[in-house]
């Protein structure tokens, strides 16, 4: 049995259903595309599975693209050597500026209440400080984090091979709003920015390989988080899919790749 998922983190605007267990998914505007991701690979403890149901397909548009992780990983290392040897062995970060209250205009519009299940900035503190995010609060209310030093590649315990797990792309292309510019949402583990060549390359190669899943109403979806990555094309309303997040069911489904994290799984100081 999966374990229970707590979504702690997520910059998606979601409505909770059955508490802490079904939710919408991605409730971003219908003509913002969801660029390939795995889910909350921006978290330290990112869920194992992904459980969606289509309640109301749209008409036009709203499929759910996914790639097999591996795939990108090996194109991204054969095709940008250098710069994948960089984010191996650096990790990455990610930069967000979570608005007080939650913005339904932005796909990163989940308020940083919302994200971190809180009602005060102490509480929120605290939740920031347990997964070792940086904060800034802001004038306006809102605020700037940068996360905690996370492996961009990784080694699927079972399987034994790399996969591209990380929200880079998602970033590097999507996370663009009023407050967020995509661009500089995602640096390497030593504040260095990312190759912006490599991030498109491999935007773009998801984008041809991909494999599209076309909703009908009942389907269902069940995606391994660690060896798959999802996206959203966009849609003309109304479409409604649910998720169910769970955590994992064996104690490691994947650990980092190379020489991040030493032999103890600790990140260097």
């Amino acid at each position: 049995d999966c374990e229970g998922y707590d979504y702690i983190g997520g910059a998606a605007p979601r409505t909770e259903l059955v508490p802490g267990l079904v939710f919408t998914s991605n409730e971003s505007p219908p003509d913002q595309p969801i660029p390939f991701h795995h889910e909350l690979a921006q978290a330290p403890e990112p869920p194992s599975y992904i459980l969606f149901h289509c309640e109301t397909a749209s008409a036009q548009g709203g499929a759910t693209p996914i790639i097999h992780s591996e795939e990108v990983a090996n194109f991204f290392e054969a095709t940008y050597p250098d710069f994948a040897s960089r984010v191996a062995a650096l990790g990455v970060r990610y930069i967000r500026v979570m608005p007080e209250e939650t913005d339904p205009s932005s796909a990163q519009g989940r308020s940083w209440k919302e994200t971190y299940n809180v009602s005060t900035r102490e509480e929120a503190e605290a939740a920031m400080r347990r997964q070792g995010t940086e904060f800034e609060w802001l004038s306006n209310g809102d605020c700037r984090t940068i996360t905690a030093t996370l492996p961009a590649l990784r080694i699927d315990a079972r399987t034994g091979k790399r996969v591209f797990f990380n929200s880079m792309i998602a970033a590097f292309i999507g996370w663009n709003d009023s407050r967020n510019v995509g661009e500089k949402a995602v640096v390497l583990g030593d504040g260095s920015p990312v190759d912006p060549v490599a991030m498109r390359g491999v935007a773009d190669f998801m984008q041809e390989r991909r494999v599209v899943f076309k909703w009908h109403q009942g389907d269902i979806l069940l995606i391994d988080n660690t060896l798959v990555m999802h996206a959203r094309d966009t849609f003309v309303p109304p479409r409604r899919v649910l998720a169910s997040l769970r955590g994992m069911p064996m104690p490691q489904l994947a650990r980092p790749a190379d020489c991040f994290f030493d032999s103890a799984g600790v990140p260097p100081l």
